[in-house]
């Protein structure tokens, strides 16, 4: 479907070097023409390594800035080639569907050639559950005035929680807002963490205490996901 250059995935990871590799096999498995960027978020367990042993575009990061930082950093480099489609995906999918692929980027390209925002989610389902989840999916699609006008926006979120998933759904900037009708795809079970324990780093504790001084934000919204470590002062959720 097109140029690799008229969609563009990114893919923001954080020690992902056990689901990285399989991530971007499926994507290539769909048949897609895309360009791929990986955005490893100060990873420390080889994601990055292994996403470039792949030949995709591997951005690193030298702080961690969670994942909206990871997913504003890629989007920043995917806006120079002025893709019709512009694709968020994560990092720990085990499948992704062709058809519910092709209905992100088709509903991205023709926002596009209308001159229209939209935003497209992908429903998607943990391997051993058969609960499909589209509020807070990660993995979404942009036609290019929306990905412009989200770029605009400098939202800086929460580097841990739902916080950007939270912003899109409730965000006036798109035109449309839609959900795929094909299968959903399958990602890893959230208790399956990665090999490497995740462990927030200072700047980012310091970032929301300075954050949360100036009242820009108030602790509810600082969320660490229950298989992070409990820092006093911060509510948990089940995954950033």
């Amino acid at each position: 479907m097109g140029a690799a250059g008229d969609t563009v995935i990114i893919i923001p990871a954080y020690n992902e070097a056990m689901w990285i590799g399989n991530t971007i096999d499926s994507i290539r498995k769909t048949g897609i023409k895309a360009e791929i960027i990986v955005v490893s978020d100060r990873s420390m367990d080889g994601t990055a390594s292994i996403a470039r042993s792949k030949g995709v575009k591997v951005i690193t990061l030298k702080k961690h800035l969670g994942k909206t930082g990871a997913i504003f950093t890629g989007l920043k480099e995917a806006l120079k080639r002025k893709p019709s489609a512009v694709l968020f995906l994560d990092a720990d999918i085990e499948k992704i569907r062709r058809k519910t692929l092709i209905e992100m980027v088709r509903n991205a390209m023709n926002g596009t050639r209308q001159d229209r925002s939209v935003m497209t989610i992908a429903g998607y389902r943990q391997r051993n559950n058969r609960e499909i989840q589209t509020e807070y999916s990660g993995n979404r699609s942009f036609s290019l005035p929306a990905a412009w006008k989200l770029h605009s926006t400098k939202f800086k979120g929460t580097p841990t929680g739902y916080g950007l998933e939270e912003f899109l759904n409730g965000s006036d900037i798109f035109t449309e807002k839609k959900i795929t009708k094909g299968n959903p795809f399958v990602q890893r079970p959230f208790d399956e963490a990665s090999h490497l324990p995740w462990i927030p780093s200072a700047d980012i504790v310091e970032t929301k205490q300075k954050m949360q001084k100036k009242k820009i934000v108030s602790k509810k919204v600082l969320r660490f996901p229950d298989r992070f470590p409990k820092i006093r002062g911060f509510s948990s959720r089940k995954r950033r």
